[in-house]
């Protein structure tokens, strides 16, 4: 589902019934990662706050993704998480340990509480600590 927005301002303003979920996931990631760049990221199938971004090559194109995307969907708030710690994607990793719904790169959260907050703390410190160490991403 792709919210319609020009702006954080306006992703939050049309977020509907996730906007609280998404605000203090927004403050929770901006307080746990401060030196990555906060900034509105208008995707063709998603708009989301980005946290740092990085150039990321396909085989057909390149673009700038974030390092950490957050986007309110119909049911959940996304955060789309870049990079590998252990081996392994970062998302792939903590699933697990998180509490919620998560895949190799999107964890899927429908409320705080269930969310284990010091094992998504690690999560986005290995995500900014991967992007500081290869700031190319993934075209390296």
């Amino acid at each position: 589902m792709k919210v319609e927005a020009r702006s954080i301002d306006e992703l939050f303003e049309n977020s509907g019934d996730r906007r609280e979920l998404f605000e203090v996931l927004d403050k929770f990631i901006t307080e746990s990662v401060p030196n990555l760049e906060r900034t509105f990221y208008p995707g063709s199938s998603i708009n989301m706050i980005a946290y740092g971004l990085m150039p990321y090559k396909t085989t057909k194109e390149q673009y700038m993704w974030p390092v950490i995307g957050l986007a309110p969907q119909k049911n959940t708030v996304n955060v789309y998480v870049s990079g590998v710690t252990f081996n392994k994607p970062i998302g792939e990793y903590y699933k697990d340990k998180l509490g919620v719904s998560a895949g190799k790169s999107c964890i899927r959260i429908k409320s705080m509480e269930k969310l284990n907050r010091d094992e998504f703390r690690n999560l986005l410190l290995d995500a900014e600590k991967w992007f500081l160490d290869n700031p190319k991403g993934n075209t390296v």
